[in-house]
């Protein structure tokens, strides 16, 4: 191919910063590349078929990829394909070796920078092009003993006749021995049938089988192995090949982000659990949560501690003991922060305090190693409690072993998450205490107060009414509260003024008279007061009751009216015989009238008469004065009824 071509380059590596390196080094030396990214061995194969490489660019270390496995079906399509390999700069992998191998060409990252050249190099010379001629078990070899993936070729009755340098390191047995056929029996007698099993099921089958597989050598290791049959050009099988990757610290970061994210679910349902609690349940949801996490992380103690005000003392709020912990006969406790001055400048500072063993702690931790051992803990996890931007306290994670790791770092961050969730809820507790014991008291006010009260929401839909006011309208809560609306109880004459109740409470002091029917259908007066509750859309209506004020002004009223009836009628009934007596007396002076002797003297009766009847009526209206005032004299007397 000439250079002004597209050259298509397949690309075979994990990570995407790394190829976009690659091919910005290539495109900067003016040539036009199409690449293409895999990152596993199936897209391989349909790579190589479809996209139809000019040259292979592999990073020797891949994670998703076994290169022996890429190496291997290279090997049995007879690709000529340009093969470049990328290794470390340090890498064990001998270069030169790669190099004088003839059918590739390798370039180690500190010497990236004539990748370019190195392309154009083996797609001018026609380098690293192999041919079915060409030695392959001498061409691959450098690569294949450097690398870190186990290969194995087996003939076709099952007798192995090559295995690398990897699978001596991992399996521990010699490779000398494993290719003498009797020493075969020295693999544990689980790995050999396993294994034996697998091989003859693919030289019957004739078809490729890929497992994971926990080798059981020096150390417990994960193999991904694939068994591949190696047919010759009349597809006769002439052997088997073995391809084992490790992928033992892939399971191992598998397993520490299964943990994790099983910890963030913990975390996650306690959160959702003590967020949403009654207050009143808090603190034997942080028991239950402490127990929890006792559990899932394999602790003796757990325990929440709190400094005071001054932060003089410590308190042990909850505390949390695994099976193994009540064992001991004393578990010790923090009760001074002076008595261990290292671990309590730790946690003013906000650091995670976390030691695997008492050897483990520094120098200066000289009274906190004493504490350990009297306590009879040799690990622990102390985590800051943060309130405000300040330490209140810890989170304590104590266990009588010493352990042989730490936690990880995302796991400590999980955990301090865990320590804010607690310090919230405390906080939350604290807060919701007080609110409740106010309200309590706002409720015994409201409840006991002489006024009837009701709280009504803006639509007039009463929410909450006092005992007063159940007595003042005959009906109870369950039949008000809810259910009926403040208008329901407005004598009709007086519900126009309660029409835009928010305008009838648009002062602070806004009060009305109004007539209200009670449960009985007896009108009732009543003051009712009108009072906006802040930030809310209720008011609390405040009546006063004023029904015998009412009655008794209204018996003033007709009182008055009968007085003035009575004193209208007591003049004129006066009037009557002071007219006679006045008349009759003026006629006796008149010296105009002669009257007679018999004439005056019945003058003189008439004035008496009339004088008599004038008597009589002061007299009854002095006892009826003192009948108002409460003054009036009984004298009982014995009377014969009979």
């Amino acid at each position: 191919m000439t250079m002004e071509s597209i050259i298509r380059i397949l690309m075979l590596e994990d990570s995407q910063n790394n190829a976009n390196f690659y091919l910005k080094l290539i495109q900067d030396s003016g040539l036009m590349i199409e690449p293409f990214r895999i990152q596993t061995t199936e897209d391989f194969r349909i790579a190589l078929k479809e996209f139809k490489p000019h040259v292979i660019l592999c990073n020797i270390f891949l994670e998703k990829i076994a290169v022996a496995d890429v190496i291997s079906f290279l090997y049995q399509l007879k690709s000529t394909i340009p093969l470049i390999f990328i290794i470390p700069e340090h890498s064990t992998v001998s270069g030169e070796r790669i190099r004088n191998a003839g059918t590739m060409v390798y370039s180690t990252k500190d010497k990236l920078g004539n990748l370019a050249g190195t392309v154009k190099d083996i797609l001018n010379k026609k380098a690293a092009i192999y041919t079915a001629e060409t030695n392959q078990d001498i061409d691959f070899k450098a690569i294949i003993e450097n690398s870190p993936d186990i290969i194995i070729r087996f003939s076709p009755d099952l007798v192995p006749l090559y295995a690398n340098p990897a699978w001596e390191k991992i399996s521990g047995i010699p490779l000398d021995e494993f290719l003498n056929k009797v020493s075969i029996t020295k693999l544990p007698d689980s790995v050999k049938s396993y294994f034996l099993r697998l091989l003859i099921q693919v030289r019957s089958t004739g078809k490729e089988t890929k497992i994971e597989y926990n080798y059981p050598g020096l150390q417990t290791r994960f193999i991904e192995t694939r068994i591949i049959p190696e047919k010759d050009a009349n597809s006769k099988l002439k052997g088997l090949l073995l391809i084992g990757k490790d992928i033992t610290e892939k399971k191992k970061i598998k397993e520490q982000l299964r943990y994790l994210s099983e910890f963030e679910k913990l975390i996650s349902r306690l959160a959702t659990t003590v967020i949403n609690a009654d207050f009143k349940k808090i603190d034997s949801l942080i028991i239950n949560s402490l127990r929890l996490l006792g559990k899932f992380l394999n602790i003796d103690r757990v325990s929440i501690v709190l400094f005071n005000s001054d932060h003089h003392k410590m308190n042990y709020l909850f505390q949390w003991l695994g099976s193994s912990a009540t064992k001991k006969a004393e578990m010790t406790m923090w009760e001074k922060p002076e008595e261990l001055p290292w671990f309590f400048s730790q946690i003013n500072n906000s650091s995670i305090i976390e030691t695997t063993s008492i050897d483990s702690l520094p120098p200066e931790a000289v009274r906190e190693k004493n504490w350990l051992k009297e306590s009879g803990f040799n690990s622990i996890l102390y985590v800051p409690l943060v309130s405000r931007a300040k330490p209140v306290g810890f989170l304590g994670f104590e266990c009588i072993k010493e352990t042989d790791r730490k936690l990880s770092e995302q796991l400590k961050k999980v955990l301090r998450i865990a320590s804010a969730i607690f310090v919230n809820a405390l906080d939350r507790k604290k807060t919701d205490l007080v609110l409740s014991q106010s309200q309590s008291k706002y409720r015994a006010i409201f409840e006991n107060t002489g006024t009837a009260m009701a709280v009504v929401e803006n639509n007039s839909l009463i929410c909450i009414v006092n005992s007063r006011f159940c007595q003042f309208t005959g009906y109870q809560k369950p039949e008000i509260q809810g259910k009926m609306y403040f208008q329901d109880f407005v004598f009709a004459d007086d519900k126009a003024l309660l029409k835009e109740p928010d305008k009838t409470c648009a002062r602070q002091d806004a009060s009305l008279e109004l007539r209200i029917i009670d449960k009985y259908k007896m009108i009732r007066n009543a003051i009712v007061h009108c009072t906006f509750i802040p930030d809310t859309s209720q008011s609390i209506f405040s009546l006063i009751d004023i029904t015998d004020r009412v009655q008794a002004e209204n018996r003033l009223r007709n009182l008055n009216s009968s007085k003035s009836e009575f004193v209208s009628m007591a003049s004129h009934e006066m009037r009557t015989p002071l007219t006679g007596i006045i008349g009759l007396t003026q006629t006796l002076l008149s010296k105009e009238i002669d009257l007679s002797e018999q004439e005056k003297r019945r003058f003189l009766q008439i004035i008496e008469s009339e004088g008599n009847r004038l008597s009589i009526l002061l007299s009854e209206l002095l006892d009826l004065t003192k009948i108002e005032t409460g003054t009036t004299e009984f004298n009982p007397v014995l009377l014969d009824v009979t």
